[in-house]
C-alpha cells in the first residue's frame, strides 16, 4: 500500500527486498509516519477496551479464526492486510462507526510501515500471534484493561521498533 497511489498486489519474486530497502529510505524521509504511529498509540488502545466492554461471541470465534490465519501466512503484505483486519474487526464491535473512521485514517497509512517490518524481522509472525492473542483473551474475558493493556503493549512494540530504526536512518544521513 503507498498512501496516495493505492494498494497494489505483488508475488513473491527475488527483486522484494530490493524494494524492501526502497521502502525503508522512503519511510526514513516520511516525517508523518511518526506522528501516525503516535495517533495509532493514542487511539487503538482505548478503542480496544471499549470493544471488550461490547464485543459478542460471533465476533469473537471470527478473531479467533482470523488469528489463527494469520498464523499461515508468509507473505508480509497478506499479513499485514489481514492485521489490518484483524484491529478494524475489534474497533468495529465498538459499534462505533466515528471512532472505526478514525482509527481507519490512522492505520492505513501506517501500512507500509509495517510492511517493511514483516519483510526483515524474522521473528514477526511469532511476536504478532502471541500479542494478538494477548488481545484476544483480553476481549473474551471482556476485561477492558487487560484488552487496553495488550492493545498499548502492541501498539507501542510496533512503533518503537519502527521508530529506532527509522532514527538510526536519519542520524546517520
Amino acid at each position: 500500500m503507498r498512501r496516495g497511489d493505492g494498494t497494489f498486489v505483488t508475488d513473491l519474486r527475488p527483486d522484494r527486498p530490493v524494494r524492501a530497502i526502497g521502502s525503508f529510505l522512503d519511510l526514513a524521509n516520511d516525517t508523518g509516519l511518526d506522528e501516525m504511529l503516535e495517533c495509532r498509540k493514542v487511539i487503538e488502545p482505548s478503542a480496544t477496551a471499549l470493544a471488550a466492554t461490547r464485543i459478542d461471541a460471533a465476533t469473537l470465534d471470527a478473531l479467533h479464526q482470523r488469528i489463527e490465519r494469520m498464523r499461515t501466512l508468509h507473505d508480509p503484505e497478506e499479513l499485514v492486510r489481514e492485521d489490518l483486519a484483524f484491529h478494524a474487526d475489534i474497533v468495529a464491535a465498538t459499534g462505533n462507526r466515528t471512532l472505526e473512521s478514525l482509527l481507519s485514517s490512522v492505520t492505513q497509512p501506517t501500512a507500509r510501515a509495517r510492511i517493511w517490518r514483516a519483510l526483515i524481522k524474522s521473528d514477526v509472525l511469532a511476536w504478532t500471534h502471541e500479542q494478538h492473542m494477548d488481545i484476544y483473551r483480553a476481549l473474551r474475558a471482556h476485561d477492558s484493561l487487560a484488552a487496553f493493556t495488550a492493545a498499548n503493549r502492541h501498539v507501542n512494540d510496533v512503533h518503537a521498533w519502527v521508530r529506532d530504526r527509522l532514527d538510526a536512518v536519519r542520524d546517520r544521513a
